[in-house]
């Protein structure tokens, strides 16, 4: 009998500025047990999106699955971003490659440690092609199911809140040095 695997969910919003220190996490893989999901996109403007997940022992059979827009990069990478372990982009040398077709078919070596998964759109791609996809990685069987679905960045947290309340005060104060006139911006949009 094949019992289903116990479903985790998570939701996320991609960082407007993201970067190695704002990876989000989507889980502990560990060896027959835990797969992890990530369903999101890349949006306009949106270059690159960082996620970490921790490999709990020394595994040699990791599978990462790729599914959706196929104009994206994919890269795992070391804790600090800086050492690229496998690359899906003709770009990468060719260890990067293998590593990469060897993720694919579920031959991929990890030691235990914390990684990165990078995805940035394809040579070539612009900005303003909206490439969704599906990242996932398993190791051996599994019986417990995490999900990351993210959403697209904030408008709002591309600027920092003391700096937006500020401006904020700033636009709509009466009177003040910074706006001697008492001009209210939000007034002129309704």
């Amino acid at each position: 009998m094949t019992t289903k695997p116990v479903a985790f969910s998570q939701s996320s919003v991609d960082p407007y500025f993201d970067g190695p220190s704002k990876a989000r996490n989507i889980g502990k893989l560990t060896l027959d047990k835990t797969r992890l999901t990530v369903f999101t996109a890349l949006t306009r403007n949106d270059k690159v999106d960082y996620f970490r997940f921790d490999v709990t022992s020394k595994l040699d059979n990791v599978t990462l699955g790729q599914r959706g827009n196929a104009d994206v990069r994919v890269q795992i990478l070391d804790k600090t971003g800086r050492t690229v372990i496998a690359d899906n982009s003709t770009q990468a040398n060719a260890a990067q490659q293998k590593a990469y077709k060897d993720a694919q078919s579920g031959r991929l070596a990890l030691d235990k440690g914390t990684y990165l998964i990078k995805v940035e759109r394809a040579a070539g791609q612009l900005n303003t092609v909206n490439p969704s996809y599906v990242i996932q990685l398993y190791a051996g069987k599994y019986n417990q199911d995490y999900d990351t679905r993210e959403s697209a960045p904030r408008v709002q947290d591309a600027i920092p809140s003391s700096t937006t309340t500020t401006l904020f005060d700033t636009l709509t104060a009466k009177s003040s040095k910074s706006n001697p006139l008492g001009l209210n911006i939000f007034n002129y949009f309704a």
